[in-house]
């Protein structure tokens, strides 16, 4: 099984999440991590199931019920989660 890693962006960009949302809605935070947790859980199972950014290694994992992306990478046995943003953000820019 794959090992998952997180990268420093990527940790903070959970931090921002979190002080964002849960500041709003502390339910509603929990929602999307859990979520985000899920999601990313899957592909530590099936780490190409996420369609790759064209032109990259890159992989973008889509959370569309709360219209987050998870942005990782496969390297030999890790996954390794670079950034998660909002898909409105400008996400290309990592």
């Amino acid at each position: 099984m794959m090992q998952l890693r997180w990268a420093p962006a990527a940790r903070r960009d959970l931090r921002r999440i979190e002080l964002r949302v849960d500041a709003l809605d502390p339910l509603l935070a929990g929602r999307i991590f859990a979520e985000i947790e899920r999601q990313i859980g899957r592909i530590l199972d099936f780490p190409y199931s996420a369609p790759a950014i064209a032109g990259s290694a890159l992989r973008k994992l889509s959370i569309p019920r709360f219209d987050y992306l998870v942005i990782y990478i496969v390297l030999a046995e890790d996954v390794v989660i670079l950034r998660v943003r909002h898909a409105h953000e400008d996400w290309l820019r990592i």
